[in-house]
């Protein structure tokens, strides 16, 4: 039924020049998508893990995410101010409803338009940031380290 409805707004839209509703995944496509968009909502209600932010953000496109899962332990608010500076790289809401989309979004959205020179420097930062297995394996290593240090000089003291 609702594959039906879907199918009909593809339809409706398919030779409009601005609107497009593809129901498949077509690799490039998605790549193309990152690389046009400005904003890329993730509204997810459950998200183990969670790419698209950091595939959004190696393209410039700023996440506006629902704090959930992989999404909360990657997108921090650019307006928390209980977050350092430098690790503040998106938007982010709470509810997963219509109040909380728009509460990320609007912020994003006015953001672009009001202060276009810091919305820039908020697109070169995310499109730096080394989500390689090479920086988190690092970062990996040195709490395992501290972690074996610790557990010495406390062995030693006992």
């Amino acid at each position: 039924m609702i594959l039906r409805e879907f199918e009909g707004i593809a339809n409706h839209f398919q030779n409009h020049d601005h609107i497009r509703l593809i129901l498949k995944y077509d690799e490039s496509i998605s790549h193309s998508i990152y690389a046009a968009s400005d904003i890329f909502i993730i509204p997810s209600i459950f998200e183990p893990c969670g790419l698209t932010q950091m595939i959004a953000m190696r393209y410039g496109t700023i996440p506006v995410a629902r704090k959930t899962g992989g999404l909360n332990d990657s997108v921090f608010d650019v307006d928390d101010d209980t977050i350092p500076l430098q690790f503040r790289n998106g938007y982010t809401f709470l509810n997963p409803d219509e109040q909380g989309v728009n509460s990320g979004l609007e912020r994003a959205i006015s953001r672009y338009r009001n202060n276009p020179e810091s919305w820039h420097q908020l697109v070169q930062k995310v499109m730096s940031i080394d989500w390689s297995w090479e920086f988190s394996a690092s970062q990996y290593e040195d709490l395992y380290a501290k972690s074996v240090a610790r557990a010495r000089a406390a062995a030693s003291r006992a």
